[in-house]
């Protein structure tokens, strides 16, 4: 019984040979492949907060083959940075800027494992740009450029998952204007949480149909939004 059979029993409760597996190894039953940051994504405000932030690019494992982006050494210099700008600290934290334009702060480069936490977004001061804001391009191709490579190497029997990242229809929304401010607007301004949620969702929309194309085989959409815990 390959690992996908087994998955697929093991979900109908339909006798699997043993219990599947989810391992950060190739003993996984699962293969999640996820979307790559563009590597047209080349900000000259502030360095990228691409693949988990700074913390995910200290290591050279993760740097070369996790995060698979690469800043360009013109956009950095620009800055001021050096090469390795993810330890770079500005009184003690350093700010990041994601694909979305949305600022991230991360402690002291040697004690911060964390993703950070977002600060400021495009919404956070006013809603005046709402109706001009363009979301990433969903249809760059180099977000899927280890797909193929990857589920023929290491995906071949498994259960595929392809996965959205680290945010989803209620943690973008609440990246891009502020954690409280769209509390708060779910009462006091729900047609722009509205306008706000429609530019995340049509954007999953269309990312799951280009992945269903690029990929036949995948088995599930594995998405991640979080609310307290």
């Amino acid at each position: 019984m390959d690992s996908q059979e087994r998955v697929k029993r093991a979900f109908h409760f339909d006798k699997p040979d043993r219990v599947p597996k989810i391992l950060f190894s190739l003993a996984s039953d699962f293969f999640a492949f996820p979307v790559s940051p563009s590597i047209d994504f080349q900000p000259t405000n502030y360095p990228p907060h691409a693949g988990g932030g700074p913390a995910a690019y200290r290591s050279l494992l993760d740097r070369v083959f996790i995060n698979s982006y690469h800043w360009k050494s013109e956009c950095r210099k620009e800055l001021g940075l050096p090469r390795a700008w993810w330890n770079h600290e500005i009184d003690g934290k350093i700010i990041t800027i994601d694909e979305w334009g949305v600022l991230w702060s991360s402690g002291a480069a040697k004690r911060d494992l964390t993703m950070g936490h977002p600060i400021k977004g495009p919404f956070t001061d006013s809603w005046d740009a709402l109706d001009t804001y363009q979301p990433p391009d969903v249809y760059d191709e180099s977000r899927y450029r280890f797909w193929n490579p990857l589920m023929k190497a290491i995906g071949y029997g498994k259960y595929l998952l392809g996965h959205l990242g680290v945010c989803f229809l209620h943690n973008l929304p609440s990246w891009l204007r502020g954690f409280t401010k769209i509390m708060l607007d779910f009462r006091r301004n729900p047609n722009e949480v509205h306008k706000l949620v429609k530019i995340v969702t049509d954007y999953f929309y269309e990312q799951i149909q280009i992945m269903k194309e690029k990929a036949p085989r995948m088995d599930a959409i594995c998405v991640c939004d979080d609310l307290g815990t």
